[in-house]
């Protein structure tokens, strides 16, 4: 990737990843070379199991519905701690 400095106009490849987290939108982006894609997924992967994540939250929610196979919905943490909330909260 390439960075031009705002400053001093002079541009350079950026040789590392990055990692930016907007965190008030729920957003994360990880910026990481071509040849590092395939490890990074599987890093990132298998950290959290989100099967069983998944599986823990329907046992808790009455109204959960396998979504799994949605292309449109993402499933993550995030989503799934909404709906425990949201189940606390009835």
């Amino acid at each position: 990737m390439l960075y031009t400095c705002p400053s001093c106009g002079k541009t350079f490849r950026l040789d590392y990843s990055t990692l930016y987290h907007q965190m008030e939108d729920l957003i994360m982006i990880y910026l990481v070379s071509e040849s590092e894609v395939e490890k990074t997924y599987e890093m990132f992967y298998g950290a959290v199991d989100i099967d069983n994540m998944y599986e823990f939250a329907s046992s808790h929610c009455n109204d959960f519905k396998d979504l799994r196979d949605d292309d449109e919905i993402v499933i993550n943490r995030e989503w799934i701690l909404n709906k425990l909330a949201e189940a606390e909260n009835e």
